[in-house]
C-alpha cells in the first residue's frame, strides 16, 4: 500500500512525515524507570483523560497505537519499539511526573521529539491522563472506590484530602499535585506492608484489590473517562437562515437539527429537531447552558447540507445565537479556479514520488453542485487530471470511493463547492515510474491557476520548464529543494517538467531515509513554506489520511468528527491570538467546516443503515 511504502519520504507524503516528526514517541518507558525525575510544572487544572483522549489520538496513536499497545501504523518504521501504555506492569513502575518530563523535553538519543514545542503543558498533562487509563481494567476504578471508602476514607478522607474523622495530624493530601512523582508501585508497597501508623493490607485484601485501591487513589489528581450526564436547563438557542444568493427566497419549512456535543471529547450526546419558520428563524428551548456542552445547527437546503459554527453558551448567559448561511444551487462551474497549487516531488528507485496540494476558490453567489453523476447522489464538482502511468494513488481527505472517485485518469471530488476564496483544499499523492536518466513529465491543469509552486528534492537532478521558472534552492540543515514557480496559468495548460540526471535504484534512499536527516528535511521545508507547513501539520494531527479504498468505518468517522470540531476551535484560538492571517484563517476554516459536514452526513447514513 502507498502509505506503508512512502512514509519515509518527505516530499511525497508530507502530512504523514510531519506526523512522524511530531509523533516519534519511542519506547521511552519500555522498562521501569528510576524515579530521578527533575521538577516539573504542575498542571494548571486537574488533567482530564476525556480531553486528553483526542490529544493522544492526534499526536501519539500513530506510534503507540489507539489502544496503547505499541502497534501504531508508524511503529514498524521506528528503531525502538513504542511503549505499550496498556501494559500495567510498565505504567505501575513509573510516575506521571516522569512521563511528563519525557513527553515535554523529549529524548534525543531515541529520536523522540520534545512535545513542549507543540503542545501546552496542560495539553501534555491531559494526554498523559488518557494514556494512564489505557492499562486500567474495566470496573477497576469502581472496585477501588468501594475498597477505599470501606478501608481508607476514615483516615484519608472521602476525597483524599487527609481530613477523615480518624486522621492523624500529619495525614498527607492525596489530591496534591506533589504526588505526581510517586509511582503506583510505591503506593502498592505501602498498602501491602503498611508504614508508620498505617496498617498493611496484605492479609485482608487480594493483590487485585490492592492495585484497584491505589488506582482509585491515583484518580484524585486527574479526571477519569467517566462522561457527564446531559441535563435540561434554561438555555435558549435561536438563529436565522440567510440566503446569500441575491434574490434568493427566504428558506422556510425545512427541518433544523440541533446537535449537542461533549465539549471535552466532542462525542455527540443528544440531538433535537424543529421546523424553520416562515421568516427563516428557528428556536430551541430547555437546553443546558453549562460549559460542558457545545452546540451546532444543521439543515439541508436545495439538496446541499449546511451547518452553523460549533459554539458553547457564553459564561453566565442562557442565550446563544447560531446563524446559518445558505446559497442557491447551480450547475455552472465556470467560477472554479485554483488559488494556489503546490507540487512536492521526491524520488524512490526509478519513480517520482509526487504530492500535490490545491487550494480552490469559487467566484459567484451560488453553490456549485456539479453535473456528471459518478455514483448515487454523487456529482462531479472538481476534477484533478492525473498523468498517464501514475500508480499508488492516495487522496486527502480520502478515501477513494466515498467522496472522491477516479474517472478517466482524473481524481474527481463530489462535495458541493460554495462561493468564496480558498474554500476547499485537496491533497493528492502518487508514484510515477520512469526509465533512464531523462524524463519529460507532463501534467495538465484543469482550472486556471493563480500561483503554482514546485519543490523538487535536490538529489543531483536537473529540472527545467518553460511554464514555471527556477527560483533557486530552498531549505537548510543539509537538505535542499529546487524551487520553480509560475503565475496566471490558464485552464487546460499542460505543465512540462524536464528532468535530467535522474537517480537509479536506491540512490536516493539515504537522502531522506534516516530519522535524523528526516527531521532536518522537514524543518528545512517548513522554513521555505511556513504557512503551508503549519496548516499541513495541523491537518495531519486533526484529520489523518485514510488508506485508498478503505471501507467507511463508523468509529473512525466519529473520531474524525471529533478531531474536526476540535481543530476548528483551535484554529479560532490561533486566529484570535494573532498567529494566523485573515485569509489563511478563513480559507482553512471553510475547508475544515466543509469536511465536517461531509463526515456528519456519512455518520448519519451509516447509523441509519
Amino acid at each position: 500500500m502507498i502509505c506503508s511504502t512512502f512514509r519515509r519520504y518527505v516530499l511525497f507524503a508530507l502530512p504523514v512525515l510531519l506526523a512522524i516528526l511530531l509523533g516519534l514517541t519511542a519506547a521511552a518507558y519500555a522498562a521501569p524507570i528510576a524515579q530521578d525525575t527533575p521538577p516539573v510544572s504542575p498542571p494548571l487544572e486537574l488533567p482530564s483523560a476525556r480531553r486528553g483522549r483526542m490529544i493522544y489520538q492526534e499526536n501519539c496513536a500513530s506510534c503507540h497505537g489507539r489502544q496503547g499497545l505499541g502497534e501504531g501504523p508508524l511503529a514498524s518504521e521506528l528503531e525502538f519499539p513504542p511503549a505499550q501504555f496498556a501494559d500495567a506492569a510498565i505504567a505501575r513502575q513509573t510516575s506521571l511526573a516522569r512521563w511528563f518530563h519525557i513527553a515535554k523535553s523529549g529524548r534525543a538519543e531515541r529520536m523522540m521529539p520534545a512535545w513542549g514545542d507543540r503542545l501546552s503543558d496542560q495539553e501534555i498533562w491531559d494526554a498523559l491522563a488518557y494514556a494512564w487509563t489505557l492499562h486500567q481494567e474495566e470496573g477497576e476504578l469502581d472496585q477501588g472506590r468501594t475498597i477505599y471508602q470501606e478501608r481508607c476514607a476514615r483516615c484519608h478522607g472521602e476525597n483524599g484530602l487527609g481530613d477523615g474523622p480518624e486522621a492523624p495530624p500529619d495525614m498527607p493530601d492525596l489530591t496534591s499535585f506533589d504526588t505526581l512523582d510517586r509511582s503506583l508501585a510505591s503506593w502498592f508497597d505501602v498498602v501491602t506492608e503498611g508504614r508508620n501508623d498505617m496498617p498493611g493490607f496484605a492479609d485482608t485484601l487480594t493483590e487485585g484489590e490492592r492495585w484497584a485501591a491505589v488506582e482509585y487513589v491515583r484518580s484524585f489528581v486527574y479526571r477519569p473517562l467517566t462522561p457527564p450526564t446531559y441535563e435540561p436547563g434554561e438555555g435558549v438557542i435561536r438563529g436565522s437562515v440567510t440566503n446569500a444568493t441575491p434574490s434568493g427566497p427566504v428558506p422556510s419549512g425545512i427541518t433544523v437539527t440541533l446537535r449537542v456535543f461533549d465539549s471535552e471529547t466532542f462525542d455527540e450526546v443528544r440531538n433535537f429537531e424543529t421546523t424553520l419558520g416562515e421568516d427563516g428563524t428557528f428556536r430551541f428551548e430547555g437546553l443546558s447552558s453549562a460549559s460542558e456542552w457545545s452546540y451546532m445547527v444543521m439543515l439541508d437546503y436545495a439538496g446541499v447540507p449546511y451547518a452553523s459554527d460549533v459554539r458553547s453558551f457564553p459564561e453566565g448567559s442562557s442565550e446563544l445565537d447560531l446563524p446559518v448561511t445558505v446559497y442557491e444551487p447551480t450547475e455552472d462551474g465556470s467560477g472554479i479556479r485554483i488559488e494556489r497549487a503546490h507540487w512536492f516531488i521526491d524520488f524512490e528507485g526509478q519513480s517520482l514520488l509526487i504530492g500535490e496540494m490545491y487550494i480552490i476558490s469559487q467566484d459567484g453567489d451560488r453553490v456549485y453542485v456539479g453535473g456528471e453523476q459518478v455514483a448515487p447522489d454523487r456529482r462531479v464538482t472538481l476534477r484533478f487530471p492525473l498523468p498517464a502511468g501514475y500508480q499508488d494513488l492516495g487522496v486527502d481527505p480520502g478515501p477513494i470511493g466515498q467522496r472522491f472517485f477516479v474517472v478517466e485518469d482524473a481524481v474527481v471530488d463530489t462535495l458541493p463547492v460554495p462561493p468564496g476564496q480558498g474554500i476547499r483544499q485537496v491533497m493528492i499523492r502518487y508514484r510515477y515510474p520512469y526509465q533512464g536518466k531523462r524524463l519529460e513529465f507532463q501534467h495538465v491543469l484543469a482550472y486556471p491557476v493563480a500561483h503554482l509552486n514546485v519543490l523538487v528534492n535536490d538529489v543531483g537532478v536537473k529540472v527545467s520548464s518553460s511554464q514555471v521558472t527556477f527560483q533557486g534552492k530552498r531549505g537548510g540543515s543539509g537538505q535542499q529543494f529546487l524551487n520553480l514557480a509560475g503565475s496566471d496559468i490558464p485552464a487546460g495548460e499542460v505543465i512540462t517538467l524536464s528532468f535530467e540526471d535522474l537517480p537509479h535504484g536506491d540512490e536516493t534512499r539515504a537522502a531522506v531515509g534516516s530519522p535524523v536527516v528526516l527531521v532536518a528535511v522537514i524543518v528545512a521545508l517548513a522554513g521555505a513554506l511556513a504557512a503551508i507547513g503549519y496548516l499541513i501539520w495541523q491537518r495531519q494531527r486533526e484529520v489523518p489520511a485514510m488508506e485508498p479504498s478503505a471501507p467507511a468505518d463508523l468509529s473512525e468517522l466519529e473520531m474524525e468528527r471529533e478531531r474536526l470540531i476540535l481543530s476548528i476551535a483551535r484554529l479560532d484560538d490561533e486566529y484570535e491570538a494573532g498567529n494566523i492571517d485573515e485569509d489563511v484563517y478563513q480559507r482553512e476554516r471553510s475547508a475544515r467546516k466543509a469536511r465536517l459536514l461531509e463526515v456528519i452526513q456519512q455518520i448519519q447514513e451509516l447509523s441509519e443503515s
